[in-house]
Parts: C-alpha cells; structure tokens; sequence
C-alpha cells in the first residue's frame, strides 16, 4: 500500500506526518486523566469501608458493654427469692457479652494492642473469680467484694475504651478528609503538569519534525553537490565494500588507472595492487575495520589498464552504519608518478652530492637550518675525531655537547646568509685534543630563495700551527736556557754578527743583550783581539766541529780577570746550511784550584776506602764465623737434647708396655706428653733458625691432595676427641689432581694450624676446608682455611701475632702454653710459597686462618704411586712428637699385646751411647728381633765383614767418636758382598746436611732421633721385605709431619 503514490504524498506531507504523530499523544492523555479519575474513587471508596467498619466495630463494643451490664444486674438480683432473674443466665450473659467485646476490640484494633491486652486479662481475671464463686458452696463475701471490683474495673476499661473508639474515628474521618483532598489536588497537579509536558513534548516534536525535513533537503542538496564533487574532483575517488569491491568510481580514477568505468567496477583494488604493496595495504585495511585507527595513508603501485605500474598516494577511511557494522571505504588516490620520477632525479643528484662532499679531499660538511648532518666528508670525520659513526639527521651540537657560543654565533649568522671565515682559529676535538684550523662558512639555499642550511669549509692546519708554535717555544726555551746558564753562551751568524747571548756575556762586555745583538766583537773590544775571536770563529767553521781553546780575558763590567775555557761549533740547519758559531766559556780559575785540591783528596780517600774495606772484610768473616758458630751450637743443642731425649722416650715407651700399677702408667704417659711437648719446642725453633738463615728450599714434587688430608686427619683425630670436639676436613668436591710442589711444607703448615685451633678450642668443633680458586688444563688456585669455633683474637693483637716468640698475651702461654714461634713458620713458608697466611677473628667468636697457593698440574706419567714415598730425603733437622698411633701403641698393649711385628728378622744397631743402645735393644727384642749391638763404626766394619749373613738390616749412627756413621757407610757399601744390606742412618743433629750426606754414603734410609716407634718398625718391616706393600697395607708414604721416610 504504501508503493501507492498518494499514499506515499500523504506520508511525506509534514503536517500529515505531525498529525499522525500527535493522535497517539491525545489518547495518552485522556487514558492518563481517566485512570487519575479511577483512582480517586477506588481511593476514596476504600477509605469510606475503612471508616464505616470502625463505627460498626464501636457499636457492637458498646452493645457488649450493655449486654455486660444486664448480665452483671441478673446476677446481682439473683440472691433475691422474688427476682424474676437466675444467676446462670447472668453468668452466661457475662460471659458472652466478654467475648463480643473481645471481638469488637479486635476489629477496632487488628495489631496487637496494650488496651486488648489489659482488657484480655482483666476479663480472664473476673471470669476465674466468676468460676471460683459459682463452684464455691458457700460463697464468702470476700469473693463477692472482690467479684464486684473487678466487675467494676470492667467497666471503667470498657468506658475508657469507648471513648478511645470514638476519638479513633473522629481522626479516622478527618485523615480520611484530608487525604483525599491532598490526593485530589496532587492527582491535579500531576494531571496538570503530565498535559504540559505533553503540550511541551508535542511542541518539540514538532519542531524535530520541521529540522528533519530541512535535514531531508540540505541533504538532497548535499548529495547533489557531493555527486558533483565527487566526478569533478582532481583526484581519484572510489567508495570500495569491506571485501574490497569497488562499489563506485569518479572519472579521474579512470584516468589514472587507465581503466574504463564499468571494467574497473567489476574489480577488486587487490586485484589492481603491486603484489609488494599488497601485504601493507591489507595490513592497514585490517587494522581500519577492528577500529585502531581511523584512517590510513600509504605510497602504493597499482597495475594499470594498459599492463605498467604507476605509483599513487593513497588515503583512506571507513564509514560504518548505525550499529558500527562497516558500510563501505572512502578512497583518494592521486597519481604521483610525475613526483617520484622528480624526487629519484633529486636522490641521484643529491647521491653524487654527497659522493663528491664525502671523498672530497678537504673537510666538508651540509647542514640543515636546525644544523642536523645532512652529509660530510670522509676527510671531516677524520679531521673531527667521528669516526665511523652515522652522522646523517643527527645534531651537530649534540655530537659537540660543549660547543663554544661563539661557534654557534658564526652558524646563526650563517643561516642568516652571511659568508664568514677565519684563516686560523681552533677547537677541542672529541679525543680532548685541540685542532687548529682554516674554514669557511657559506649558506646554501632552496628552490624557493630561502636558507636552507649552511656548508662549512675547514682545513686542517694543525701540523703548521703546532710547527710554528713549537718553533715559538723552542726559540723561548732556546733563549731561557741560554740565559739561564751560568757560563758565557753566545750564537754569532756567520759573518761575526751577534745573534743571542746571555747575562753572564753581558757582564764581558759591559753591555745589556739588546744592545750587543747585531753587532760584532769590533764594537766592543781592540782590533787585534777582535781579530783573534774572528779567527777561532772561522777555525771551528772550517773544522766543521768544534774547538776548545783557553781565553784569558778582562770584563768590561767591573774590570776583573778570568781564564776561560771557550768551545765554539758551528750550527747548521736541517738543510746543511751554517746558521752560525755557537761559543760556551766557561771560567776555569776556579776549577784549576779545585783539581788540586781534588786530586789531594782522592789520594786521601783512597786510603780511607782501603781502610774501610779491610774493616768490612774483617767484620764479614766475622758475622760468618757467628752464624757458623750458631748453627754449630744449635746443631750441638739439637743433639745434646735428642740424643737423651731419644732414651728419655724409648724408655717411657719400655716402660708403659710393663706390668704396671695404673698410677706408674699414668707417669709413664706424662713423660712421654712432656717430652713431645719439649721437642714441638725445639722443633719450632729450629725450623724458624733455618728460615731466618734462608736454609729451606720449597720443592716442587709430585703428590695428591688427598694424601695430605689423610695425614692430617690421622695426626688431629686424636687430639680433638681427647677435648669432645668435632674435627672436619672437607676436601674440594670432585677433585683430587696430582699437584706440583711440597706437600711437606703444606702438610706442615695445615698441621699447626690445625693443632693451634683443637688448642684454642674448648668446645664446639675446628673444620679444615679446601675449595677451588681457579682451574686451567695446567693450573690450579685452592684456598685452605682452618676455622674454630675457640676463644677468638682481638684486632689489637692481630697486628703482631705473626711475629716470631708472640701470643695473645702472657696469659695464653700460661693457659695453652707453645713457643709462639708456630705461626710465624706458618707464614713465612706460605710466603715462601708464593702466598700470605690471612687472619679474620674477634673475641669469643673463634677464628679463620685461610691462603691461598697455585700449584702446577703433573703430567699422568708424573703421578706417585701409592707405594712411593716423597722424592726427597727425610729432613733430619725437624723433630716430630710421636703420633697418635705411637700414643695408642701403650693401650693397645695394655689391653691386648701384638704378637711380635719383628720375628726372626736380625738388626744390628750401632750407636755409641750406651743408654741408647740399650733402649733401641729392648724396643727391637721385644718385637721379636735378634739385634746386635756394636758402639762404633769401625768396630761394625769389622763385624759385618766377619759376618755378612749375620743381620737383614744396620741402623748406624751418623755421629760416633772413632768412626762416624757415613764413612763407615762407605766401607760396607764397597764390598761386594754388603751391598744388599739395608742401612738406615739414625743421627740426633740438626741445623746439618746430614740427610743428603746419608744418601750420598749409600744410605737406604734416614731416621731423625727420637723415633717415632711403631713407624720405625712398620720401616724396618718394608726395607727388609717382611711388610706388605704399603699399597695394600695402608701406608701412607707420603705424611708430610714424617720425617724418617725412605729415600
């Protein structure tokens, strides 16, 4: 129907349409006063039942009031004989006036009231009192008494609640009144005020409906001009659907694509699009239509009609419907082929530009008006220190950060059109160094007359300028020390003239430097000596070198006389050429003096010299023949105190191992402490003596890691559990290489410093740890740190407990005793080593002793065998306290006896102190071995010459009185048939090279006095074949706190 054309006038006339549109708001009206209406009544018919069911409820309630009085009046009349009234009708007329007054109170008030409440109880009270009386076969007056006031009080409530009825309604009625007035006039007001919103509403309906049409026809207007736009527009236009048809074009797409309008309708533009363009232009399309951005612009090519490409600036935009949906594209594309074909001319000649500007052989450089790099000169870069930097579009006051203000006062007068330049000026390169230079400043200009930038020209003219200004300082410096040397100096040109001369010349001739300077020596002196300084001028020339002769000369300034020694040389430039004659004089009056003066000393203090080295030789031997007599006397010592500390022990050891009261025993063990005590004593000082006489030598042998620890932990073990506290050595994880270097000495320092932390320790535990510093296929660093949990060093002490005879204080040596000597050793081996011993300790919270060492790998085929001792002798000059298995010997054979470790086997023990011998004896006999004693070395010579198959093993003395030891050694070693003999040399002295001797005599073996015992026999067992091999056996041939070790 609305196809029908009067239909649609009648829809398009716009009083029609605001008819039809205020029709449906009458209704709404008159619906609206209808229903305010119906309201009114309903409201206030409800109000009127509410009101007439009080009155109703107020009329039965007084109706029971009255029914409760009659009741009440037949039973009071019932006592009489001639009343016509009964008492149970009274009663039951009471009761059920009760119960309609309940009813009516109900009614008047529906919620639960204290008047129904009062009302309930005091009805319930007067019907108990009814029921007691009626029951009661004699009713007594009190129950009548009290029967007629409750009945009384009855009344009173129900009075009281009639009035309350009657008041209830009055405000009933009135609120009711009101409230249908106020509902009244407010349901006019709202009426009132719904009709003037809709009078308002109808007004702006109106209105709207008027603004659309006028929207209707600007916008027919509007798509009028927009066709007309659109098909004239200059550029090309098209309105392309979300897949990417076109939907419509103008004509001068047509144009610039080169197609005709309906074939380029039926296509998509992906299908007109450079395929290297097309992945961009959908990328952008994407993000159009999930709406992150609102337009997009792009340099694209499209394939046109006739097959080519030409390049086109697009811009593009979406127009979306009333729900957001995409509607369509808009589309603007201008060919720009003409541009590009311009801007690649401009890239090709701006490309040779910066090709000429960059291998120009000066320095050159192009900047924009805001002074960004728009290209520069290899030969800038260089000049200016840039090195390969990209400079292009970056500020040049950025790259300069502290640029002078007066260069960029010359850039802004540049890009104000002038031309400056400066034939010398200077600047601080990037590098710090200063550059001089020559440049130019000119600017450039555009297409449109404008600046567009300024070209700085610069030359490098450093190398002149630093020529010219060391020239400068060298003529100043010339002329500074010319003037600053004490003798006559002079320079004459080669014609005689003066050039420069000093203060000391100016005194010759009487005259300043300013006026000698251009003159020659016939200005100032007679001919005839003027004569002579010309020839000797003329004589160095000719020479070519220079000459010395002697002048005796007056000095014009104060007359006196000086014989000089002048020298003249002739000066010549780098090309060969004479500059001049340069003349020293130098005054040797004094000088002639002094030479005799200094010849007469010399004589003198060769004669003191000779003196003096007479003394100093003298004093030399003497401090030699003091050390001698030093390491004589500790050497002396050292054997004086083994050798009957030697007895001292073995016979403790004899002794422990009899049958003894516990109380011997216990002295026997306190003789042996005592003694271990005394020799770590001596030990110390002895090591300390040959440390300070430089007598160690730090090896560099073969040996595991491993081993080292296990001696440790076999010689600590011990002493930690005799104190209850925890010993821990943790070795590196995963790492046991063969080291190079001494495991004695490192053995040596672990022990002290184990050994001091056990001693400083009460309780708690001491952990010895070693971890990996650094590791290379030929190299390792390890740390080895001792720490406690002990008694802690103050930072005072600290300072000086490294010092030879120190301890914390007199109270520490009183209380843990020691020489004071042990870590003083310690550090001066670890230093010999390459390292330092460190210290980190406070009071009461222990301490930490760690160093450091690099130890060289061993090659594998360097590795020691397990059943190898050290490569060195034993080192006779230490002492070494018997070890913890020494100590556990005693109790093992108190408790349980070894079967003899030495049976059958025959030793030969030369010594030549008796007690020794006796002891040795007995330590050997006991074991089950046949020993021969001898006293002297010649003596067992003899004996063993006589008897070469009478022992398996000689332990010989090295120090004897008739023979010693090694020489008969020798001896025995020289017969054929003593050759196999084990011999093992025992000696007592220290600070001596008895060990190396030893070995050289043809020693097997070497043990330092006192024995440590079970070691010495498990030694005697190996050297003579009677021991399992100590790789099966457990021996550890390399415990660096042994000292009689196999050579």
């Amino acid at each position: 129907m609305t196809d029908h054309p009067r239909v649609q006038k009648k829809m398009t006339d716009p009083r029609q349409r605001e008819r039809l549109g205020i029709a449906p708001s009458l209704i709404l009206a008159v619906l609206l006063a209808l229903g305010v209406c119906a309201l009114l009544f309903w409201h206030h018919v409800e109000h009127r039942s509410t009101l007439q069911e009080s009155v109703d409820a107020l009329d039965h309630l007084r109706q029971a009031q009255t029914e409760l009085a009659k009741g009440f009046l037949h039973w009071s009349l019932a006592d009489d004989s001639e009343s016509p009234f009964d008492r149970a009708g009274g009663l039951a007329l009471m009761r059920q006036a009760i119960g309609d007054f309940e009813d009516s109170l109900e009614r008047l008030y529906p919620d639960p009231q204290p008047e129904r409440g009062r009302f309930r109880h005091d009805a319930q009270a007067f019907g108990q009192v009814l029921d007691e009386w009626t029951r009661a076969d004699a009713p007594d007056t009190r129950q009548l008494v009290e029967l007629r006031i409750l009945y009384g009080e009855l009344e009173r409530q129900a009075d009281r609640l009639d009035r309350e009825a009657r008041h209830r309604i009055r405000l009933l009625a009135i609120r009711t009144d009101r409230n249908f007035a106020l509902t009244l006039g407010g349901s006019a007001l709202a009426f009132l005020f719904t009709t003037a919103l809709l009078i308002l509403a109808l007004r702006r309906q109106r209105s709207a409906l008027i603004a659309r049409e006028q929207a209707r026809t600007e916008l027919d207007r509007s798509e009028g001009r927009f066709e007309a736009t659109f098909e004239q527009a200059a550029m090309g236009l098209a309105m392309v659907s979300p897949d990417g048809r076109f939907l419509r074009i103008n004509e001068r797409l047509c144009e610039i694509l080169g197609y005709d309008r309906r074939d380029l309708l039926g296509k998509t533009f992906q299908e007109i699009t450079h395929a290297e363009d097309l992945d961009t232009d959908l990328a952008q399309v994407q993000r159009l239509l999930d709406g992150k951005i609102d337009r997009y612009g792009m340099e694209k090519r499209y394939l046109r009609g006739d097959g080519g490409y030409l390049w086109a600036s697009l811009t593009v935009s979406l127009v979306r419907q009333a729900d957001g949906e995409p509607e369509y594209f808009i589309a603007a594309i201008e060919d720009m082929s003409a541009r590009k074909s311009m801007e690649e001319a401009l890239r090709e000649s701006e490309g040779r530009l910066r090709l000429f500007i960059e291998h120009a052989p000066s320095a050159l450089a192009m900047f924009d008006r805001e002074m960004r790099y728009l290209c520069a000169s290899r030969r800038w870069r260089d000049d200016f220190g840039l090195g390969e930097q990209d400079l292009l579009g970056r500020s040049h006051y950025e790259i300069f950060p502290e640029i002078p203000e007066r260069w960029k006062a010359v850039h802004r007068r540049g890009m104000a059109g002038e031309v400056l330049h400066a034939d010398e000026d200077w600047f601080r390169r990037m590098d710090g160094r200063i550059q001089w230079q020559r440049w130019e400043v000119r600017p450039w200009f555009g297409a449109d007359g404008s600046v567009g930038g300024i070209v700085t020209f610069a030359e490098d003219i450093s190398a002149r300028k630093e020529a010219e200004i060391a020239l400068s300082d060298s003529r100043e410096r010339l002329r500074t020390i010319v003037r600053s040397i004490p003798d006559l100096v002079w320079l004459k040109d080669p014609e005689g003239v003066f050039i420069i001369c000093n203060a000391r010349f100016e005194k010759l001739f009487g005259a300043p430097e300013e006026e000698i300077v251009g003159k020659t020596d016939y200005d100032f002196v007679d001919p005839e000596l003027a004569d002579f300084f010309r020839a000797k001028d003329l004589a160095a020339i000719a020479s070519g070198g220079p000459s010395i002769n002697e002048e005796e000369v007056t000095f014009a300034s104060d007359g006196h006389s000086e014989l000089l020694q002048v020298i003249k040389t002739p000066l010549y430039s780098s090309d060969g050429s004479l500059i001049g004659v340069l003349g020293i004089a130098r005054d040797i009056t004094r000088i002639m003096r002094t030479e005799q003066e200094l010849e007469h000393h010399r004589h003198h203090l060769e004669e003191m010299v000779e003196e003096r080295t007479r003394e100093l030789i003298q004093a030399r031997a003497e401090a030699e023949r003091l050390a001698s007599v030093k390491s004589e006397f500790l050497a002396n010592m050292s054997h004086e105190i083994r050798t009957p500390m030697n007895a001292v022990l073995g016979l403790a050891y004899l002794l422990e191992r009899q049958t003894l009261p516990e109380e011997a025993r216990e002295f026997a063990r306190k003789i042996q402490h005592s003694g271990r005590i005394l020799l770590g004593i001596i030990n110390d000082i002895l090591d300390f003596s040959r440390i300070e006489s430089g007598r160690i030598e730090i090896e560099h042998a073969p040996f595991r890691l491993s081993e080292v620890l296990d001696t440790l932990a076999t010689l600590m073990t011990s002493s930690a559990e005799s104190k209850h506290i925890d010993l821990a050595i943790r070795p590196p994880d995963g790492l046991d290489p063969v080291l190079l270097g001494d495991p004695l000495r490192l053995g040596q320092i672990l022990i002290n410093l184990t050994g001091n932390a056990i001693k400083f320790t009460e309780e708690g535990r001491v952990e010895v740890r070693i971890e990996p510093l650094e590791h290379t296929p030929t190299r390792i660093g390890l740390r080895f740190s001792v720490r406690d949990t002990g008694i802690g060093i103050d930072a005072q002490t600290q300072t000086r407990l490294f010092q030879a005879f120190t301890q914390a204080d007199a109270s520490t040596t009183r209380r843990f005793g020691g020489s004071g000597l042990g870590l003083a050793i310690c550090r001066r081996l670890t230093e010999l080593m390459g390292s330092s011993l460190e210290l980190d300790s406070a009071p009461g919270k222990g301490s930490t002793f760690w160093l450091d060492l690099t130890f060289d790998l061993a090659e594998p085929e360097s590795e020691p065998r397990p059943s190898e001792g050290p490569k060195r002798p034993p080192d006779p000059e230490r002492i070494e306290a018997p070890s913890p298995l020494d100590r556990a010997v005693s109790e093992e054979a108190r408790e349980d006896r070894q079967p003899p470790r030495l049976a059958g086997l025959r030793l030969l023990v030369v010594d030549d102190c008796e007690i020794n011998r006796e002891v040795a004896h007995q330590i050997f006999a006991d074991e089950g071995a046949e020993v021969h004693l001898l006293a002297d070395g010649h003596e067992a010579v003899d004996w063993l010459t006589a008897h070469p198959d009478a022992v398996d093993m000689v332990l010989m003395d090295v120090h004897m009185p008739l023979m010693d030891g090694l020489t008969a050694t020798r001896l025995i070693r020289r017969r054929p048939s003593l050759l196999r003999i084990p011999i093992v040399a025992l000696t007592a002295d220290a600070l001596s090279p008895q060990k190396n001797a030893a070995l050289d005599a043809g020693m097997d073996a070497f043990l330092s006095k006192p024995f440590d015992i079970p070691e010495t026999i498990e030694l005697i067992r190996r050297l003579t074949g009677s021991a399992p091999d100590p790789e099966t056996h457990g021996m550890d041939q390399r415990d660096p706190s042994k000292e009689h070790r196999q050579a």
